[in-house]
């Protein structure tokens, strides 16, 4: 949760809440979703904003806040701790490496403990609380594997070439990966509880992906009938 400043040309949304949802290294900004914003077309506003224009947005401090407070920064007193800490902000809370890392995995769980996120929002605690409890069920690690063989594997070939014998390939992979999660009820378990998390992860039978395939197979055959009459 952020707090946008210091913007000149739009300048109206100073003083604005906001969720950072993520940071490109090539633009060197943030994409962040602004809180009760609406776009001139009713969608929800995004911008990608540099990090001087962001500050952390902290809800007032009760006294159940300041004891949750002086427990956090008791556990980052530990330089192991405050080493995992500096990783989580700078963006390393992916659930691949909460879940495939596992030294990061057991601080993870016990800086969800501290209640550090109830600083935030109650939300925001029950959403990591969850996060945490997942990284340690048994299907953990080949549900993320099963979501990074769809997402970073087949679906980067078609990325960087567009053709039907990668589209083919990336059908199979997400077939395969359901059919897998389907067939294993603690795997599908642990995906939709990943899912309710809101924190990111692609969803194994995620209606996108559907429609990239439908709308692939219509391009290509159109594509096919193009070279058939050239």
């Amino acid at each position: 949760q952020v707090v946008i400043q210091g913007l000149v040309k739009a300048a109206h949304l100073n003083g604005s809440r906001g969720e950072v949802l993520s940071f490109s290294a090539e633009k060197q900004r943030y994409r962040v979703r602004l809180k009760n914003k609406k776009s001139a077309k009713k969608k929800v506003l995004e911008a990608w904003l540099k990090e001087e224009c962001l500050k952390p947005w902290m809800k007032p401090l009760t006294k159940d806040d300041k004891s949750v407070a002086d427990t956090f920064q008791k556990f980052v007193k530990n330089p192991v701790n405050m080493g995992y800490y500096r990783r989580f902000q700078g963006g390393d809370n992916l659930w691949s490496t909460i879940v495939m890392d596992e030294g990061y995995k057991k601080w993870f769980r016990e800086f969800v403990k501290t209640g550090y996120f109830k600083l935030l929002s109650e939300d925001q605690h029950k959403r990591f609380q969850k996060m945490a409890e997942l990284a340690h069920h048994p299907k953990a690690s080949v549900a993320v594997k099963s979501v990074m063989e769809i997402c970073a594997n087949a679906f980067t070939k078609v990325r960087v070439e567009y053709s039907a014998e990668n589209v083919a390939g990336y059908r199979k992979v997400v077939e395969g990966v359901r059919a897998k999660v389907e067939s294993d009820p603690g795997l599908s378990e642990v995906l939709e509880g990943m899912q309710e998390t809101k924190i990111y992860i692609p969803h194994w039978k995620n209606p996108k992906m559907v429609q990239f395939l439908t709308v692939s197979d219509s391009v290509l055959v159109e594509e096919s009938k193009k070279e058939a009459s050239t």
